[in-house]
C-alpha cells in the first residue's frame, strides 16, 4: 500500500486489516456495506500476446474474458499444485489479475520465465488499483447510478474511465470495484453514501460462505484446483487446451478418484490459521489444512478447508492433534468437543 492509499483511508477511517471487528454472526452479511479490500493486489498484464500467453499458463479459458465478463483462474506448478489464485477483467488496456496481496511478487516471478518468450509485460498494479467491496440492496442501483450500467450477471464485468467493475452473483447485489488510486477520493462520496462502512472481514466471510477458496502465501503450492473445488466454480475450463500444470489436473479430473475435497467448516476458537493443519482422533498425522479462515464470535471461527473424505464422512475432524488435547481423563481415540471441527454447507455440491 503506498502513502496515498493510506492517506486516503486514514481520512475516511477505513476499517483496514489492523483494526477489524469481529465479523457477523449470522448467515448474511450486514446490508448495504462497502468495506475496503486492502488484502487483495493486482497484476497487470498487457501486450498483443496477452490472451495467448494467459492461454497457456492458466486453468480458464481466456477467449471468453473481454471487456463485458470476467473469470475465476488459478496458475499451477507444472504438477498441478496452484501458485495463485485470481479474478480477472480487462479493460482496453490491459488484464487485470486480482489476487491475494502477498502472492503477487512471487506469482510475477512464477511466470516471468514464461512471459519472456511473448509479446507481452507484466507489472505489480498493487499501488495502482485498490479492491472496493461493495453488498446489499442498494449495490446494483448505486453501481448503475455512477457509471451508467450494471455488469448484467455473475462475473459479468464493466470498464468505465479505467474503474472495472466485476459483479460476483446473479442478484446484482455483491460487486467489486477496482479504482485506480488517483480517482479513490473522487468516487468514493458516490460509492459510500447509502452504504455502511464495514472491515474486510465481512467480505471474507461472504466468500468462504459462497466456497470460494482463495490461496494465500501460506497455501501456495499445496493444492490442485479439484481440492478447491475450481471443477465446481467455474475456475478450471476442460476444453481450452493445453496449459502448465493441465495434464496433472485433467487426469485427475478424468481418471483419478480425488480423495480430499474442500468443506466450509466452523472452528473452536480464533488462532487457526491458513496453511494450519487438520487431525483426526487416535492420530497425530495431518488429514486437512486450513485454506480461509474468519473470526465470527469469540472462541468461534468459520473457515474453508481441504480435508479428507473419509474423515468427513466419519465426523471425526480434530484442530489439534488428539495426543495434544489429553486430560486426566482422555482415552486415546477420544474427541474433545474443544477442538471438535463442524462441517457446515456450501452452495454448491462437492463431489458426484
Amino acid at each position: 500500500m503506498n502513502t496515498e492509499q493510506l492517506s486516503f483511508f486514514q481520512s475516511i477511517n477505513a476499517q483496514l486489516r489492523t483494526a477489524e471487528p469481529q465479523a457477523p454472526t449470522g448467515e448474511q452479511n450486514p446490508l448495504d456495506s462497502i468495506a475496503v479490500l486492502d488484502y487483495y493486489g493486482f497484476l497487470a498484464i498487457e501486450g498483443p500476446d496477452t490472451t495467448t500467453f494467459l492461454q497457456g499458463q492458466t486453468t480458464c479459458d481466456l477467449d471468453t474474458v473481454n471487456d463485458n465478463c470476467a473469470q475465476l483462474g488459478a496458475f499451477c506448478t507444472p504438477k498441478g499444485r496452484i501458485i495463485s489464485s485470481f479474478l480477472i477483467a480487462c479493460d482496453p488496456h490491459h488484464h487485470l489479475l486480482r489476487m491475494r496481496l502477498d502472492l503477487v511478487a512471487s506469482t510475477a516471478d512464477a511466470i516471468s520465465k514464461y512471459i519472456a518468450f511473448s509479446k507481452a509485460t507484466q507489472r505489480n498494479a498493487s499501488e495502482d488499483y485498490t479492491a472496493i467491496g461493495l453488498s446489499g440492496a442498494c449495490a446494483g442501483a448505486t453501481i448503475e447510478g455512477l457509471f451508467g450500467t450494471l455488469p448484467g450477471g455473475k462475473h459479468r464485468s464493466i470498464s468505465h474511465d479505467g474503474v472495472v467493475v466485476v459483479q460476483l452473483d446473479e442478484r446484482a447485489s455483491v460487486f467489486e470495484c477496482w479504482i485506480p488510486t488517483a480517482q479513490l477520493p473522487l468516487l468514493w462520496p458516490q460509492l459510500s453514501s447509502n452504504h455502511t462502512l464495514t472491515s474486510a472481514q465481512y467480505w471474507q466471510l461472504a466468500i468462504i460462505r459462497q466456497g470460494q477458496g482463495e490461496v494465500s502465501a501460506a497455501t501456495s503450492e499445496l493444492f490442485i484446483p479439484q481440492m478447491l473445488n475450481f471443477h465446481r466454480t467455474g475456475a478450471i475450463s476442460f476444453t481450452k487446451g493445453c496449459y502448465t500444470g493441465q495434464e496433472v489436473i485433467a487426469r485427475m479430473q478424468y481418471k483419478g478418484k480425488l480423495k480430499r475435497h474442500m468443506y466450509r467448516v466452523a472452528l473452536p476458537g480464533e488462532r487457526a490459521q491458513p496453511g494450519d493443519d487438520l487431525y483426526s482422533a487416535g492420530t497425530d498425522q495431518s488429514i486437512g489444512k486450513i485454506v480461509n479462515c474468519i473470526t465470527t464470535t469469540p472462541g468461534r471461527s468459520e473457515a474453508l478447508a481441504v480435508i479428507t473424505r473419509a474423515n468427513v464422512e466419519a465426523d471425526n475432524v480434530l484442530l489439534q492433534p488428539a495426543s495434544t488435547d489429553f486430560d486426566a481423563d482422555s482415552k486415546l481415540g477420544e474427541i474433545n468437543e474443544n477442538t471438535a471441527v463442524k462441517i457446515l454447507s456450501l452452495p454448491y455440491t462437492i463431489a458426484d
